[in-house]
């Protein structure tokens, strides 16, 4: 008989299970998945810019951002302990539990509210329709920036996974508007 070591999980501090037994012991799998999805954005920006003909803008922006991030956990653990392991069917090792042939599954989510800075860089381009209306044409970059933040998952076991995740976003909008004459 050989002496068989197995570590497991994709967590920095990941439990080791020691079996004995010849050849391979278990098969341990564990597949962790998060994701963030941003379901709101917005910002409360100045501009300043510099006509640099009549029809022409060339402008900056830049003020507070405002985002509303979603986040999806899910996590699957499957086993498969060789035939030739005796003792019992369930793997113990610290938080983390693993029943041969059953596959637990886990799904959280949960939602949080960002706040950050927002900056970026601009064109506009007036098409004149009359002696005081115009249609206006425009392309804006902008670079949303967010602190970093601390996420902790845990399980109902006292396991518990805290990891840091920041936000950063690029937008490129194209826009076409009208401007009334008001005289």
């Amino acid at each position: 008989m050989t002496l068989q070591t197995l570590t497991f999980g994709p967590f920095p501090a990941s439990p080791s299970v020691t079996f004995t037994c010849p050849g391979p012991c278990a098969t341990l799998n564990h597949d962790l998945s998060i994701e963030s999805k941003i379901d709101l954005l917005a910002s409360l920006r100045g501009k300043v810019g510099w006509s640099f003909a009549p029809d022409w803008l060339l402008y900056g922006t830049g003020g507070a951002a405002f985002a509303h991030a979603k986040t999806t956990v899910s996590s699957t653990q499957s086993a498969a302990v060789s035939p030739s392991v005796t003792g019992a069917t369930i793997i113990n090792a610290g938080p983390w539990h693993f029943v041969p042939s059953a596959s637990p599954s886990l799904a959280a989510s949960g939602g949080t509210t960002m706040f950050g800075w927002a900056a970026g860089a601009g064109i506009d381009w007036k098409f004149w329709h009359d002696a005081g209306s115009a249609w206006v044409f425009g392309v804006e970059y902008l670079h949303y920036g967010f602190p970093e933040q601390t996420i902790t998952v845990s399980n109902n076991a006292g396991g518990s996974l805290a990891f840091s995740a920041s936000e950063h976003i690029d937008t490129v909008k194209a826009r076409m508007s009208y401007q009334f004459s008001i005289h």
